[in-house]
Formats: C-alpha cells, sequence, structure tokens
C-alpha cells in the first residue's frame, strides 16, 4: 500500500485505503496511511463487528473526522487472545 500511495502522490492523486475489518487490519491500515504522501482519507466502517471491537483490546474512535494512529510498538495494538480462542474454527 505504501508503494501505491508514493506511486499516486508522483501522478497527484490520493489513495483510500479498503481494510477495516478489525483492529489489526485498521492499525496496519493507518500506519500505511501515515508513511505516505496526502495519506490522510481512511475508509472507516460505522457497521457495528465483533472482530473490530473485540479482536483488539484498543479501540479505534472518530473523534472530530480523525482517528489516533497507535504508537505503541509494531502495529501499534495487542491481539485480544479471548476473542482469538472464540472465534478459532479449527
Amino acid at each position: 500500500m505504501v508503494d501505491v500511495g508514493r506511486m499516486a502522490h508522483r501522478h497527484h492523486t490520493k489513495v483510500v485505503n479498503h481494510s477495516f475489518k478489525s483492529g489489526i487490519t485498521i492499525a496496519a491500515s493507518l500506519q500505511a496511511l501515515a508513511a505516505i504522501p496526502q495519506g490522510e482519507v481512511f475508509e472507516y466502517c460505522m457497521a457495528e463487528s465483533p472482530l473490530r471491537h473485540e479482536l483488539t483490546h484498543e479501540r479505534f474512535e472518530v473523534v472530530d473526522g480523525y482517528i489516533q494512529i497507535p504508537d505503541a510498538p509494531g502495529l501499534g495494538v495487542t491481539v485480544n487472545q479471548e476473542t482469538v480462542d472464540k472465534y478459532r474454527v479449527a
């Protein structure tokens, strides 16, 4: 996504992510958007989703149209192992 964002910038256009299902994908998308020029548009799903709210201990709230980028190590989130166990299939 970072390479695509940089290429879009060279062509004077913006990119918008499309990954919003879980706290992990949200965190990854926010980190990538933060690394590219003009990476300020983030697709945020407003529908309720247990995976989005329960897979990580961190929540991503929209405040005045913005989401805070996690600043902890890695993607900035911690996986909720209880949720992983709850939804594990095998």
